[in-house]
């Protein structure tokens, strides 16, 4: 009966650790993205889902280490490995915390800021808490601080 409620429990912390991610599989089940290796090292394809199914971004890794970060964005990919990632709890403006606390309680993903200041703004797949409150984000704040080539985590 432990195994079983044990079971549970880790099959319920793997799904919605890693809900932004959809598992590809080849015809004999391998995965062919999102593959960590025997040792525990990140390899191949990391595939980012937004709430919309859109794949927006891709990580490739080789050992662990990112070897492109690319960013989908309307208009032409952007590798965006050298941008800075942050977690937006981390600041300390008014304005800042108070768009955390708003997406907190909607669900979790990621806002990139573009080197232009063009802001993008990705809940992840499976992970929205209040699809009804997505839209009225206003992410303008942002753009009163230096944060051009930022990743920010919520």
């Amino acid at each position: 009966m432990k195994s079983i409620g044990f079971s549970l429990i880790l099959f319920f912390l793997s799904a919605h650790t890693f809900g932004q991610f959809k598992h590809l599989q080849n015809a004999g089940g391998d995965p062919v993205t999102e593959i960590t290796d025997p040792t525990q090292m990140k390899q191949g394809n990391w595939n980012y889902f937004d709430s919309n199914n859109y794949n927006f971004r891709t990580e490739n890794y080789k050992d662990n280490t990112v070897v492109s970060n690319v960013y989908k964005t309307p208009d032409k990919p952007v590798n965006v490995a050298g941008y800075k990632q942050k977690v937006i709890t981390s600041f300390t403006q008014k304005p800042i915390k108070e768009l955390a606390a708003k997406l907190s309680k909607i669900g979790n993903g990621e806002i990139i800021i573009m080197e232009d200041n063009t802001v993008f703004i990705h809940f992840y797949y499976d992970r929205i808490k209040s699809a009804a409150t997505v839209d009225a984000v206003n992410t303008d704040d942002l753009k009163k601080y230096a944060l051009q080539k930022t990743i920010l985590f919520f």
